[in-house]
């Protein structure tokens, strides 16, 4: 089989979104360990600028990139080893490295990394096996994209009534799922019109940066779609348009940016990056506030620059850990 041929800026904007990813979750590590500071702003306060839309670019991303015309066998074969397979090694890996830090080895702390937390920081995986298995099925049962496009637009909206409801748990991220399916849609169905996805290419930036900044100066409320759903259904509109042009924008810039090493390697691994890099976070930053006291703006910004760069630095030598050939299978690599 030849190898696969690897679209630059595709693995660019990956690069750049799962260092985003990992920015972003400096909140949930801070909150999760009880840390506090009056200096969060610096880092917290401008997160909206790419919250809208980023996680919802990965999702328009593996849809451009997937086939849903082969074999159902081979589909869901690939689906278990690449992405199944990793999430719930990734989740066993966090939950244990949890219950060491709480000295908590109960099932019911490894039942709540699996099932019933509604914030794990894997929820990605779920719904990204979820809305690629509904995507297919979906193909199998019409080849009218735009009956496909209207579905799953109609399961997004049933998501975040579902959301807004906040009706009983959200076991899988089911929720996160079932409104994904859109995204991954969108992503095939825009491969196969490039037209359309040129011009969104050419356009998006001309859009989402004064829809963004109007925002910003209204002083009105940001749709986020990520493991805690923030967008009300009268959002929808402004929601679907955030996350379009501001998905494309960034495509755009690495589409004109072409390649980069450093980036790219990010991308083509952010698989692993994404399952592991929350453990590291945590520890960094319990080790490091302690050691630095970051109780000046000055210092508190040393410190997360200490925390981050430390952070990609474990994440490099895990993928080099995890390429290894007794390894490599975890994340379905041959």
């Amino acid at each position: 089989m030849p190898p696969i041929k690897r679209i630059h800026y595709l693995d660019l904007a990956k690069g750049i979104l799962i260092l985003l990813v990992v920015l972003h979750h400096f909140g949930s590590a801070f909150s999760r360990i009880g840390i506090t500071s009056p200096f969060s702003y610096a880092i917290f306060s401008w997160q909206g600028i790419y919250t809208a839309f980023f996680m919802q670019c990965f999702f328009l991303v593996s849809g451009y990139c997937s086939t849903f015309e082969t074999e159902w066998k081979l589909f869901f074969k690939k689906i278990i080893r690449q992405i199944i397979i990793p999430w719930m090694v990734f989740e066993l890996l966090q939950a244990t490295f949890d219950a060491v830090y709480f000295s908590d080895f109960t099932w019911a702390r490894y039942k709540t990394f699996f099932f019933t937390e509604p914030c794990t920081t894997l929820w990605f995986l779920n719904a990204l096996a979820f809305s690629k298995a509904v995507v297919y099925l979906l193909r199998r049962a019409t080849h009218n994209d735009i009956a496909i496009l209207v579905i799953t637009l109609v399961m997004l909206v049933l998501a975040i009534i579902l959301n807004q409801l906040n009706i009983g748990h959200n076991p899988l991220a089911i929720r996160q799922s079932t409104g994904s399916c859109f995204f991954v849609a969108l992503g095939y169905w825009l491969k196969k019109n490039p037209r359309l996805y040129d011009r969104l290419m050419k356009y998006s930036p001309y859009i989402y940066i004064p829809v963004f900044g109007l925002l910003l100066l209204l002083g009105l409320n940001i749709p986020v779609y990520t493991a805690i759903m923030n967008v009300s259904l009268r959002q929808l509109p402004l929601f679907i348009i955030l996350s379009v042009s501001g998905s494309f924008t960034v495509l755009r810039l690495c589409q004109v940016w072409n390649s980069n090493a450093v980036l790219e390697y990010f991308g083509k691994n952010s698989l692993i990056i994404y399952g592991l890099h929350f453990c590291p976070l945590y520890a960094f930053i319990v080790y490091y506030h302690a050691l630095i006291l970051p109780d000046r703006l000055r210092q508190f910004l040393f410190f997360v620059l200490v925390v981050y760069v430390s952070e990609l630095i474990t994440c490099v030598l895990l993928v080099k850990i995890f390429q290894s050939k007794y390894l490599r299978w975890i994340t379905g690599r041959n």
